[in-house]
């Protein structure tokens, strides 16, 4: 698992899976910002984007499991942008 805890910020185990698999494909990189700037952007597809919260990266930085939290938060908003936006 990327992270202790992680089933309870991807409640899904089919999407927990995915981005799992994800992130060990690229090395457990970070994810692109453009993603995270396309959720601030959702009002462009009629959606409200406070429904796509993104974490203060810098509260967790240096602070490994707090940082890895705080990265898996907006996957679940990328993941609901995703289902709502279809």
């Amino acid at each position: 698992m990327l992270v202790r805890g992680a089933g309870r910020i991807i409640e899904r185990k089919q999407e927990r899976t995915a981005i799992e698999a994800f992130y060990a494909r690229r090395g457990y990189a970070p994810r692109a910002q453009a993603a995270l700037a396309r959720l601030k952007k959702a009002d462009l597809d009629g959606l409200d984007p406070t429904d796509y919260p993104i974490p203060d990266f810098s509260v967790a930085a240096g602070q490994p499991d707090a940082l890895a939290e705080a990265e898996l938060r907006p996957d679940t908003s990328v993941l609901a942008y995703a289902r709502h936006a279809h």
